[in-house]
């Protein structure tokens, strides 16, 4: 599909771009002042939700191609090796990195943003 540069290819391809430097902003945002500016509940539903997501799909597909590279399931076409260790390394790996850190980002959020009745009490 890459090679024929079909439109709705390549409407997709920029739109996931968009998405991963939306998804690298409110990462940001999580740890940043600025950041403070959104909504609490949005930012947490978000983050939560994103990291959850995100840490499952890059847990199922470098387990998946864990198994494979094992040798503990054999699939019913041929193995292409290269292919196969780049994304178990490279790119299903950094789903799952990337999940654990917004994990981390989120958890940061929450402890040094607290609810606004958890602000009140602390003055």
């Amino acid at each position: 599909m890459a090679r024929t540069r079909g439109s709705g290819f390549i409407a997709v391809v920029w739109i996931t771009g968009a998405l991963k430097v939306a998804g690298a902003v409110f990462s940001l945002a999580l740890v940043q002042s600025w950041g403070r500016i959104f909504p609490r509940p949005l930012m947490l539903l978000a983050g939560w939700g994103g990291s959850v997501g995100l840490t499952l799909y890059g847990a199922l597909q470098v387990g998946s191609l864990a198994l494979v590279a094992a040798g503990i399931v054999t699939p019913a076409d041929p193995i292409e090796w290269k292919p196969l260790l780049w994304r178990l390394f490279v790119w299903d790996l950094s789903f799952l990195v990337w999940g654990l850190l917004l994990l981390l980002a989120t958890r940061h959020y929450v402890k040094n943003r607290p609810r606004s009745a958890e602000r009140v009490a602390e003055k």
